[in-house]
């Protein structure tokens, strides 16, 4: 199909990372009257997103994860696939080339929402988008972060080193592993920045609270003007990774090729013993009462301003 007859997305979900939009982008997914981004997360209209932007080994992978997508991108129809890093519009659009009926068109690159730029993009090219976004307490949102991170074999880092190695990160002003970790929880800036470029009933705000309820996906639904009534399977549960109890003895195995010989020769039933001496479920990984007292203290001027601007009481994510 040409690229000027593609139908372009009209509605976007722009984070925050880690407020559950992989199980939200499943449940858009399913319904009938939408069409999603085979490509989870294309991140395009952020340009922030590039390999120039970003520091050593996380330039590195990019690098290597767009030779990939250029790879899929020359070989439809496109399987479902995580994320990645579009940077060419005519590939953009190509991940829309799929949608024919459907009322609602859409994807959901969560660094959206903390990017200086996806704002004015979007309403650049799209100016009648629908924009949603879920907001979570910033200090657990940042701790899950780490959590994430924390699952990585070669990781090793406390949360306290995490924090500072972002701020490292900062002040070169280039991403890295750890950067940006913090500042994905201000949104009252973030929410500022779509304020000044669509108009109020194109953009829907939850709490990370308000999809715990049964009527979170109706709304969503509602809003984007499709079936409300559709329910999708919600039993999907997606892996959740485990941290090594001793990370540098864990990266000790790895280099010296231990734990792939251990893979091989091990019997299928001694495996999950073992994973369970190594490692720990990630939420055995606590953030202690003080670390939480100083994100509260970090974030609590824009907790409030946020407040102003939605309307809504979020005391809870003060104490």
């Amino acid at each position: 199909m040409p690229i000027d007859e593609v139908k372009l997305p009209n509605f976007f979900l722009v984070g925050a990372p880690k407020v559950g939009t992989t199980s939200l982008n499943d449940h858009l997914d399913q319904h009938p009257q939408i069409y999603m981004s085979p490509l989870k997360e294309p991140m395009y209209f952020a340009e922030e997103l590039r390999p120039e932007h970003m520091a050593g080994e996380v330039r590195e992978k990019t690098e290597q994860l767009m030779v990939e997508l250029r790879k899929y991108l020359d070989s439809p129809p496109y399987a479902k696939r995580m994320g990645g890093y579009i940077s060419e519009w005519e590939d953009y659009c190509r991940l829309f080339a799929g949608a024919r009926h459907e009322l609602a068109i859409g994807e959901a690159s969560t660094m959206y929402l903390w990017s200086k730029t996806a704002a004015a993009r979007i309403a650049a090219r799209i100016p009648h988008a629908k924009i949603m976004m879920i907001l979570r307490d910033p200090a657990d949102r940042v701790f899950s972060k780490y959590r994430q991170m924390a699952s990585v074999p070669n990781y090793g880092k406390t949360f306290q080193q995490h924090l500072e190695a972002e701020q490292a990160h900062k002040e070169k002003d280039k991403i890295g592993m750890e950067y940006p970790s913090l500042d994905l929880g201000f949104y009252s800036w973030q929410l500022q920045r779509y304020r000044q470029h669509f108009p109020a009933e194109q953009i829907r705000t939850w709490l990370y609270e308000d999809t715990r309820s049964e009527n979170f996906i109706r709304e969503v639904y509602e809003f984007l003007g499709v079936d409300s009534g559709f329910r999708p399977d919600r039993s999907k549960r997606h892996l959740q990774q485990q941290v090594p109890r001793a990370p540098g003895f864990n990266r000790l195995l790895r280099e010296v090729g231990i734990t792939q010989t251990l893979r091989r020769i091990m019997p299928e039933g001694a495996r999950g013993p073992l994973r369970k001496l190594i490692f720990k479920p990630r939420s055995a990984v606590q953030m202690t009462p003080a670390e939480r007292a100083m994100l509260v203290e970090f974030y609590r001027q824009d907790v409030r301003k946020l407040e102003e601007m939605l309307g809504r009481d979020l005391s809870a994510w003060l104490r």
